[in-house]
């Protein structure tokens, strides 16, 4: 016969405890083991289910930034840089958190003069990332922009990934694309570009600036436009965008020193003439060659032509030159205003005078040994 068992009361049934899994363990361990996941196992991670995606979402955003990383101003923490560091590891959820909620965004790039082959490129691509996974409502609002300023270390690490869950390129060219890149610009009141080193950067930061910012950058009152040494290409289509905007932004400060292309210099013209009368500041280059300068002809600062941009717009003060070989035939380099831009000093060498800019502006740190006021 076999032994009496005892039927179980519902006071002693004993609730099981389901194994602990990725769904179930606690946050704060999960990001735990992520920072220890590389970005293939996460991307294969937040296919897994609904709530490991979702779990997985901040350090997936946060792997994205690679190969750049997120360094917050110490003394602004609305000023957020990011830089190309290969080497660098997974930006902090934290850090991730301030680039999200930042005024101020200053993408930092290769000196031009030693940069890894294709950084230039990623870097971009990595910026694209950022405002691509920053969709309406949870769009940046920008308030300034800086793209590929130099930072002041002399080199970078070499980056060679090519990664195959990042596309090779990021066409802000397509309507889709467009309209989800557009959506960050409303507050911008700010823009400076550096022409980036390279070809292929230089034509896809061409169609982001043209396609996607520009056009929705409606409070913009502050553009500036930059060659460097051994800048690649040119970028009138950004100049001629900016002059036909309509509306035109209420625009009050314009510097370009764009260079050696007569198709770009072209366009200053017409933007001083399309925005001159909103314009406070204003630098650029003389937009008539250098093989002119030299003619007699247009050998004065006083030129009709030169007039004619003064009285479109009257923030031009002074054309600023040098005597390159102390012959008396001044070359005249850069339209300014107002006249406090500049001042008199004696150089540390010799003691004789130049003109120097006093904001400290590292595009317009030239010797001028002239000024002719307008």
């Amino acid at each position: 016969m076999p032994p009496r068992t005892r039927s179980k009361t519902a006071s002693q049934i004993t609730h099981i405890r389901p194994p602990r899994t990725l769904d179930n363990i606690p946050l704060e361990l999960f990001w735990l083991i992520t920072e220890y996941l590389d970005i293939y196992s996460l991307d294969a991670l937040r296919h897994v289910s609904k709530a490991l995606k979702a779990k997985t979402k901040t350090a997936w955003l946060c792997s994205r930034v690679h190969p750049l990383s997120i360094q917050i101003d110490p003394e602004d923490g609305g000023r957020v840089y990011i830089r190309p560091n290969p080497h660098a590891p997974r930006a902090l959820p934290g850090q991730y958190h301030a680039l999200q909620c930042a005024r101020q965004l200053i993408l930092e790039a290769v000196p031009y003069v030693v940069r890894p082959d294709g950084l230039p490129k990623l870097c971009l691509i990595t910026l694209g990332r950022i405002l691509h996974d920053n969709l309406v409502p949870q769009a940046l609002k920008l308030q300034a922009l800086t793209l590929y300023a130099r930072h002041p270390h002399e080199r970078w690490p070499v980056c060679s990934e090519r990664n195959s869950i990042f596309p090779e390129t990021i066409p802000f060219n397509l309507a889709g694309l467009r309209d989800k890149f557009s959506a960050h610009w409303d507050h911008l009141t700010q823009l400076i570009i550096h022409i980036p080193g390279t070809k292929d950067a230089a034509v896809m930061l061409t169609d982001l600036v043209t396609r996607c910012i520009l056009p929705h950058a409606l409070r913009l009152e502050d553009f500036r436009y930059f060659f460097g040494p051994g800048a690649d290409g040119h970028m009138g289509r950004v100049l001629r965008q900016l002059a036909f905007l309509d509306p035109h932004p209420p625009l009050k400060r314009f510097e370009a020193n764009v260079f050696d292309t007569y198709e770009d210099m072209s366009d200053l013209p017409v933007v001083l003439q399309a925005y001159g009368r909103t314009l406070e500041t204003v630098t650029v280059l003389n937009p008539w060659r250098d093989d002119y300068l030299w003619r007699e002809e247009y050998s004065r600062p006083d030129h009709h032509r030169v007039l004619e941009l003064k009285a479109a717009c009257p923030a031009l003060a002074q054309v600023l030159g040098r005597d390159d070989w102390g012959k008396g035939q001044v070359r005249w380099k850069v339209l300014s205003g107002p006249a406090e831009l500049y001042e008199q000093r004696p150089r540390d060498d010799d003691g004789s005078l130049e003109w120097v800019r006093v904001d400290g502006s590292a595009q317009w740190q030239g010797t001028f040994t002239h000024v002719c006021p307008l």
